[in-house]
């Protein structure tokens, strides 16, 4: 393997600094030695910017048994499943008539996008509030009695201030209230590439939908969460 670089990126919450290999090296058989050597992850020259951004993003925010290539990530399947199913539903109206009651937290920075999907689940008679980022999504569930509490978040995953996956980590972390440590959170991504929702059931959330959102989908995402 001549003619290899190496970058380092050390996460805030880790001592080690995850190791990316910069490479010629192409050969996709041949990422389980780079893994035995220790690396969290390799690109092959060329290495484009946005590349190269989305994978340190990428290891900033996946746990330490996950592999980064580009496009692509391996994630351990015994995690990916833990944090899956890692949810407990807040006590939810049991009528329809208590739909009012229903709280579901939109957090997308598009106003169009919100607007879409705030009319989408208007018409299936939900209740939806909305945060334009990740720091807007915390405080209004830090807001969020427990008697008040919301019951699903709909999370974009790349927005400005902070984006999905750093928020949705510090939910899991009790800085969105105690109460909402294990809500459901759905990521909403117009990533549509292989590894994408791995990636989200690694930093903590529940599910994933693609966008564009198809409304049938968006229904049958809460229903199954939401037991509804």
């Amino acid at each position: 393997m001549a003619g290899l670089s190496i970058s380092f990126y050390l996460t805030k919450a880790e001592k080690t600094p995850k190791l990316m290999m910069i490479t010629s090296f192409s050969d996709p058989n041949g990422i389980s030695d780079i893994k035995k050597t220790g690396f969290n992850g390799y690109l092959t020259k060329p290495v484009a910017t946005a590349d190269l951004l989305d994978a340190i993003s990428t290891l900033a925010t996946v746990p330490n048994d996950t592999f980064v290539t580009r496009g692509y990530l391996q994630v351990n399947s015994n995690t990916a499943e833990r944090l899956s199913q890692d949810a407990t539903p807040s006590p939810l109206p049991q009528t329809a008539q208590e739909k009012s009651d229903l709280r579901i937290l939109l957090v997308e920075d598009n106003p169009v996008n919100q607007a879409v999907i705030k009319d989408m689940l208007l018409e299936f008679d939900y209740p939806c509030e909305t945060a334009g980022n990740g720091l807007e999504a915390l405080t209004a569930l830090s807001n969020a009695d427990v008697d008040n509490r919301y019951h699903i978040v709909l999370m974009d995953c790349q927005m400005p201030e902070l984006n999905g996956y750093e928020c949705t980590q510090r939910v899991r972390q009790g800085l969105g209230g105690e109460h909402h440590k294990r809500i459901p959170i759905i990521a909403l991504t117009a990533n549509a590439m292989q590894g994408d929702k791995e990636k989200c059931l690694a930093v903590g959330m529940n599910d994933y939908i693609a966008k564009p959102i198809a409304p049938d989908t968006l229904k049958d995402t809460i229903v199954k969460w939401l037991k509804l």
